[in-house]
């Protein structure tokens, strides 16, 4: 009914405001989309409050107060809240981890993300890791060297292949337009896959050579240690 809209419209106005509050202090690459908030709401008479000027208020529900269910920051994770990552994944992160593939001529590093599956909200990585960041450095290129840093911001698709059901990582990138055709990056897509990184310009591979990669855990928690105890055993 019309009084649920308006709870809603109310709630949804709160939750805004809360982010806007929240992200005041994150840059754009760390600002946090979602919060999970626990409201109490309460039905009011006609006539309450009582107005100085006389005017009486319908009956209504408003929101009474609001707190934060979401939990706090990972233990650990205080060294990395400098990295590209929306503070909403850093707080239901499960592991935070780099890879670092190289070769003779390149080297590309990548951060990721997953979060932790019993974690309510689902924020949907907790199966396909989050792709935070992407530091590539390239010689003896086709058209030249590369060395630059982009995150998540600059990149139109991810794509992990068969990663989430248990294939062998690997990974290819579209970069937006806008940011891949800056003179310092000049690509359009870069892909790691069965070990071998290939850059991609206009349609033509610009680079591609062998480059196994070094897996590095940034961040665990105490479940996703105790698995790959379990793993190894």
């Amino acid at each position: 009914d019309a009084a649920l809209e308006q709870l809603l419209r109310d709630t949804e106005a709160v939750a805004r405001r809360w982010l806007e509050v929240e992200n005041r202090l994150l840059d754009e690459g760390r600002s946090r989309g979602s919060v999970t908030l626990d409201l109490e709401f309460r039905e009011l008479e006609p006539g309450w409050p009582a107005y100085a000027d006389g005017t009486q208020a319908p009956s209504r529900i408003v929101i009474k107060q609001a707190r934060s269910l979401d939990p706090g920051l990972p233990p650990g994770s205080e060294r990395l809240l400098q990295l590209p990552i929306p503070r909403d994944l850093m707080i239901h992160a499960e592991t935070i981890e780099r890879r670092l593939c190289r070769g003779n001529r390149s080297v590309i590093e990548v951060i990721e993300l997953r979060t932790n599956a019993m974690h309510q909200p689902d924020l949907g990585h907790a199966r396909t890791p989050f792709l935070a960041q992407l530091n590539v450095q390239a010689r003896a290129a086709m058209q030249g060297p590369r060395k630059f840093v982009i995150d998540h911001r600059s990149l139109a698709t991810v794509d992990y292949g068969s990663f989430s059901e248990g294939g062998p990582w690997s990974l290819r990138v579209d970069i937006e337009p806008a940011v891949g055709s800056n003179p310092e990056i000049e690509l359009d897509s870069l892909s790691i896959e069965a070990g071998v990184i290939r850059l991609i310009r206009d349609g033509t591979v610009v680079l591609e050579e062998p480059a196994p990669c070094a897996l590095d855990v940034m961040l665990s928690s105490p479940q996703a240690y105790l698995r790959s105890l379990l793993s190894q055993g």
